[in-house]
This record gives C-alpha cells, structure tokens and sequence, in this order.
C-alpha cells in the first residue's frame, strides 16, 4: 500500500536525525541519521506494523488517494551552460518573450502539450551551441524538435 510519508528533521545533541512518519498509520515511522536510512527504517517498521494488525485481525488503515498534480508546484531551477543560456535568451528576445515563457513552449511542443508543428505554425527552436553546431543531444543542430 502506497501510504504518505512526511519527512522531517530534528536537530539532536548528536546532529541532525530525520524522521519519517505515516499520517494515515498513527504511531507508525522511522528515524535514521540520512533520509534514506529513516525511509528505510520506516517502511520496514510499516511493513511489521500492517502485518501485526493483520494477525491480530484488526482494521488496516486505508491509504489517501494521492492527487499526483498537486505534488509539483509548476516551479524548477534549471542549470545549463553559459552558451546555450546566451543563445535560449537571444532566441526569446527575438521573439518578443521572456526566457522563461521560451523555455515553457519549447518543453510543451517537446512533450506534445501544445499543437504539433506544421509548415503554417513552425518557429524555429534551435537549443544548440551555434559555435561548434552541435546540439546539446550530441547531433546536429536542427530546426525540430525530435522525441
């Protein structure tokens, strides 16, 4: 079962230690030096705890529909090289948008989330060092975005 797991830090006399716990399985969780260590621990603990009240013939606390799109704020840092950072923002000036909206469209037309290109719709997007002609895929620079 797919329960949430809440991750924290506490700050104790030996350091940081994280905690985990599971909001749907009161008094059920895990702690450990590094994230990992306490996700580990939690869900072995989980597993022992289901099992028990399993045994035992008690209720199995019923996991929360996860809504996955509330998951992601619409908000990512994106780290790339000094050119193509100089060439993304040339290309968008030129189009009369900002970086930012340049970068959006160019990740929805890869992705298919916007109208496929056609001869009537194509505007170039050329994410690619124009000094050595070279995509950052390791091909040749093309008009097209390719999946």
């Amino acid at each position: 079962m797919n329960y949430k797991m809440e991750i924290y830090a506490v700050e104790t006399t030996d350091g940081i230690e994280w905690n985990v716990e599971f909001p749907e399985v009161k008094g059920c969780g895990g702690a450990g030096q590094t994230k990992i260590e306490a996700i580990q621990d939690a869900e072995e603990n989980l597993k022992m705890h289901l099992q028990f009240l399993e045994e035992e013939g008690l209720p199995i606390p019923k996991a929360e529909e996860v809504d996955v799109v509330n998951r992601y704020s619409g908000k990512f840092t994106v780290r790339m090289s000094k050119s193509l950072h100089k060439t993304a923002s040339e290309i968008a000036q030129l189009d009369g948008v900002s970086l930012n909206s340049f970068v959006v469209e160019a990740i929805s037309r890869y992705c298919g989330q916007q109208e496929k290109l056609t001869e009537n719709n194509f505007k170039p997007i050329m994410l690619c060092d124009f000094q050595n002609g070279t995509s950052y895929l390791g091909g040749i620079c093309s008009n097209v975005i390719r999946r």
